[in-house]
C-alpha cells in the first residue's frame, strides 16, 4: 500500500470506500518534509487505522531536504507497528535535487536503530566535495541495498559496503553516466569482496561512465567470479569489448544473466564460456542468434530470451531453430530492424507451433504482419497468455483479441478507442501507451465502460493508459462513476 501525504485530505463520508481503494492501490507511504500535517485528518487515519488494515505495515518512503530523517520517522511512529517495535523492513530515501545531504552516519544510525532490512537511496548521499567516512558504512541488518544514480563510491568504499553487510542478499549499484562530478576509480566490479560474499543472490552493477577508468567486464573477470561464487542467482553487469583468453565457466547455480553493452561494438560473448550444462533460465543480452544457437546445448534450460536485432534471413532461421530446440522457452522478445526485406512466414509457423511460449514481445513489426500472425495464432493451439507490441493500430485489435488464450496486453500505438479491449472478458490486464496527443477518446471509452458495466473486470489497478499528454487518471474516473451510481 502506498499512501502519499501530498494527495491525502478530508473526504465526505460517502466517498470513503472509493478513497480507500484509491490509496490502497499504492505500495508505500510517502511523506514530504513538513507535509505530514494533513495526514492527521486524512482518510488514511480516519477510516483505515480503526479497521486495523494498516498497523502491520512497515514500509516508509521519505523525501528529505536535509538532516531530518529521524524527525520524519518520529512523526510516523504512532501509526506504524514497524516503527514502534523498531523493526522497519524497508526504507526508501528520495533526495530532492540540490538538497543539503546529511552524513552517512545519520543514515547508518537510523538503519541500526530500526533494524531496517531494505534501503533504496535515490539521488545523492553527499555533495560533490563531501567525503564519505568508510568506517561508518556498517549497515549490518540490511538484506537489500539499492543506490542510484548520483552516489559515487571509491573502490575502497565499494568493498567496504559489501564487506560490512554480511546478510545482504540484493545489491544494486547504478551510477549516472552523465554527472561529471562523480569520482570513480573502480576498474572491475568483480572484486574479492563481491566474489567471497556468502549471501548475495541478486547483483546489479551498472556503472560505466564516460571519462572513467571502467570499460566493462572481460570474460576473464566474469569467469573468475562465477567459478569462485556459487551463491549468485541473478547477475546484471556491463560487457567489455576487450577479447582475451580465460578459463571455461563451471557454474550451474546462476539462473539469470543480463549483460549490457557499455560500448556499442562487437563484444565478447559470455555464454560461450560454458562447456557444461548451465542452470541459466533467463538471458537478456544484445547477442546475435547464431551465437546463441552455437551454445544452446549448454543452455538447454532457457525459458526467457531477449537477444539482439533480427537483421537478415539468417537471423530468422537461427531464431526458428532456437524456438524449435528449446521446449522450455516461455518468454521471447523479438526486435526486427527491416521487416520488409525479410520473409517471416516460417517464423509465424514456429510461433504458432510452440507449445511452451507464454509471453511474446514484438518490436519493429508491421501492422500487416501482426494481423497475419494474430490470425494464425487464433486458430492454432497456442498457449500464449501475454503479448507486448510497440507498433499496434486499431485495425490490429480484432485479430489480436481473437486469440482466446491472451490474458494480458501491453500495447503502444495510435489507439484511441479501447472499448473492444475493455469489453473482452478474457483480458485481465491492459497497459496502453497511445501515441496520440489527446486522451479524450480513451477517457470517454473508460468512463463509458465503468458506467455501463455492472461488474467491471478491469478495475483501475488492472488498467494503465497514457498518451503524449500524460497518464490518464483512471482512478478519478472510477471514483466519479462510483459516486454517481
Amino acid at each position: 500500500m502506498h499512501l502519499n501525504s501530498r494527495y491525502l485530505g478530508p473526504e465526505e463520508n460517502q466517498q470513503k470506500v472509493v478513497n480507500i481503494l484509491y490509496y490502497a492501490n499504492k505500495n508505500q507511504l510517502s511523506s514530504s518534509e513538513g507535509g505530514l500535517a494533513d495526514l492527521y485528518d486524512s482518510v488514511y487515519l480516519q477510516y483505515l487505522v480503526p479497521y486495523n488494515t494498516i498497523p502491520d505495515y512497515n514500509t516508509v518512503e521519505v523525501m528529505v531536504n536535509s538532516n531530518r530523517l529521524q524527525k520524519h520517522l518520529e512523526k510516523l511512529h504512532p501509526y506504524f507497528v514497524g516503527l514502534k517495535k523498531k523493526n522497519l523492513k524497508r526504507l526508501d530515501i528520495v533526495y530532492r535535487k540540490y538538497a543539503e545531504y546529511y552524513s552517512i552516519y545519520d543514515l547508518n544510525k537510523t538503519i541500526l536503530e530500526f533494524n531496517i532490512q531494505s534501503v533504496s537511496i535515490v539521488s545523492g548521499i553527499r555533495s560533490e566535495v563531501e567525503k564519505l567516512d568508510i568506517s561508518l558504512i556498517q549497515f549490518t541488518t540490511l538484506k537489500y541495498l539499492k543506490i542510484e544514480p548520483d552516489v559515487s563510491l571509491t573502490l575502497q568504499e565499494y568493498n567496504c559496503v559489501i564487506y560490512s553487510n554480511p546478510q545482504l542478499e540484493t545489491f544494486h549499484y547504478i551510477m549516472s553516466k552523465s554527472n561529471p562530478y562523480l569520482y570513480f576509480d573502480i576498474i572491475t566490479v568483480f572484486t574479492d569482496a563481491l566474489i567471497e560474499h556468502a549471501s548475495l543472490t541478486d547483483v546489479n552493477l551498472l556503472m560505466g561512465k564516460q571519462g572513467s577508468n571502467y570499460f566493462g567486464e572481460t570474460n576473464a573477470n566474469l569467469s573468475n567470479y562465477l567459478c569462485r561464487n556459487t551463491v549468485v542467482k541473478k547477475l546484471t553487469y556491463e560487457i567489455a569489448s576487450i577479447p582475451g583468453i580465460c578459463n571455461p565457466i563451471i557454474n550451474n547455480t546462476l539462473k539469470s544473466l543480463v549483460a549490457k553493452n557499455l560500448n556499442w561494438e562487437e563484444t565478447c560473448y559470455p555464454l560461450s564460456l560454458w562447456k557444461s550444462v548451465s542452470g541459466i533460465k533467463s538471458v537478456d543480452c544484445n547477442f546475435q542468434y547464431n551465437q546463441i544457437l552455437d551454445t544452446i546445448q549448454f543452455h538447454c534450460n532457457l525459458q526467457h530470451l531477449e537477444a539482439g536485432f533480427i537483421r537478415n534471413q539468417d537471423d530468422i532461421s537461427n531464431l526458428i531453430q532456437i524456438i524449435n530446440e528449446l521446449p522450455t522457452l516461455t518468454h521471447l522478445k523479438i526486435d526486427i530492424t527491416d521487416v520488409y526485406r525479410i520473409n517471416l512466414l516460417r517464423l509465424t509457423e514456429a510461433l504458432c507451433n510452440s507449445k511452451s511460449l507464454k509471453y511474446l514481445q514484438l518490436i519493429g513489426f508491421s501492422g500487416s504482419y501482426q494481423i497475419e500472425l494474430f490470425n494464425q495464432l487464433s486458430i492454432s493451439k497456442t498457449s500464449l497468455e501475454e503479448l507486448e507490441s510497440l507498433s499496434v493500430g486499431e485495425s490490429t485489435l480484432p485479430p489480436l483479441l481473437s486469440i482466446k488464450s491472451i490474458k494480458r496486453l501491453s500495447l503502444t500505438g495510435p489507439i484511441n478507442n479501447i472499448a473492444l479491449i475493455l469489453n473482452n472478458q478474457n483480458i485481465e490486464f491492459l497497459k496502453l501507451n497511445s501515441t496520440l496527443a489527446s486522451s479524450n477518446g480513451l477517457t470517454i471509452a473508460i468512463k463509458n465502460y465503468y458506467t455501463t458495466t455492472s461488474n467491471p473486470h478491469l478495475h483501475p489497478d488492472k488498467l494503465i493508459c497514457s498518451t503524449k499528454s500524460g497518464l490518464v487518471d483512471i482512478w478519478s474516473l472510477f471514483k466519479k462513476v462510483s459516486m454517481s451510481k
